[in-house]
């Protein structure tokens, strides 16, 4: 198995209502995360699932292949239709010498058979989506405060695959929502952004870990 993409959003969305929006853009929080594709990229390799990992090619041997290199390159960001939408505002972003690429683009992703190596038999895509959960404190003149306190990020880590002949294995969301909020303080410290989503993309992965242990064992 070939894993050809490891993407994330590049910030934390707000997808709450539009005076949740309007508010939170009001409170000017710098929403944009550190290498979240890298954090995704490293969460994952720390699963270590031994049933898993020693089904995939290594990855410097997908990434050093010249065939995928110009494939990552001509297909790197091409979305369409919903997953297009989505993105207002935001974009994907990926690990080094992979594309961007979303599990809606099933054409797209079983072209890439044709640029792997030839005893690579299925396919792998991970995703990963981040977005505020925000707690509604009180109402003022029938306008909640909602984005302006109490923001805990959510993950959602979508992991596709599929064999060589576009059978599909595996496509799910894993969801996780971070244990602390924005700004809460840890040892007289505020927490920041970046942990909060580690937070809640460590929840997600081991979603996606446990559901692995129960299909194909640990």
């Amino acid at each position: 198995m070939a894993i050809i993409s490891i993407n994330s959003i590049e910030k934390v969305k707000n997808n709450n209502s539009l005076q949740g929006r309007l508010l939170t853009e009001v409170r000017e929080i710098d929403t944009n995360l550190s290498n979240p594709a890298n954090m995704v990229h490293d969460k994952f390799y720390d699963l270590r699932l031994r049933n898993l990992s020693t089904k995939l090619m290594s990855e410097d041997k997908i990434l050093n292949y010249p065939l995928f290199q110009q494939y990552a390159a001509n297909n790197d960001n091409n979305l369409k239709g919903l997953d297009q939408f989505n993105t207002l505002g935001v974009k994907y972003i990926a690990v080094d010498g992979y594309p961007v690429i979303k599990s809606s683009q099933k054409t797209t992703i079983m072209a890439a058979f044709d640029s792997l190596p030839e005893e690579v038999d299925a396919i792998m895509v991970i995703s990963n989506y981040f977005s505020f959960i925000e707690d509604v404190g009180f109402q003022v003149g029938g306008i909640s405060t909602a984005g302006l306190h109490k923001q805990r990020v959510q993950s959602q880590l979508t992991v596709y695959m599929l064999t060589r002949d576009g059978k599909k294995i595996l496509h799910k969301i894993f969801m996780g929502t971070s244990e602390d909020k924005l700004g809460s303080h840890e040892d007289d410290e505020p927490i920041t952004l970046d942990e909060v989503a580690q937070q809640a993309l460590d929840e997600s992965m081991r979603e996606f870990q446990n559901y692995l242990v129960k299909k194909v064992g640990g």
